[in-house]
């Protein structure tokens, strides 16, 4: 029988290779493919991309518009389509 000491060493390697296995993700936005670490909710992936929430933005996850309200309880996972879509003047 081994030591408590050998068991809390292989939790600790399990979990930092599980780290080091979600410490990024691909994602597709508008088209392009775009890597991010961790896994974000879709705030924040806006928030690294520099977009401002702003009136008139509709943001989509995998074709489906989320509400401005629920973007930071959004979760994206690894191959996530976002499509973002900018308001524009004319006439």
């Amino acid at each position: 029988m081994q030591g408590a000491g050998s068991e809390i060493g292989r939790n600790f390697i399990l979990h930092r290779d599980l780290f080091f296995l979600y410490s990024s993700m691909n994602l597709t936005v508008n088209g392009e493919r775009y890597e991010t670490s961790g896994a974000p909710n879709l705030l924040q992936v806006l928030d690294s991309l520099k977009v401002h929430v702003q009136r008139g933005l509709a943001v989509a996850l995998n074709h489906k518009v989320i509400p401005k309200s629920s973007l930071a309880d959004t979760q994206v996972r690894e191959g996530d389509a976002i499509e973002i879509i900018y308001p524009t003047a004319g006439g």
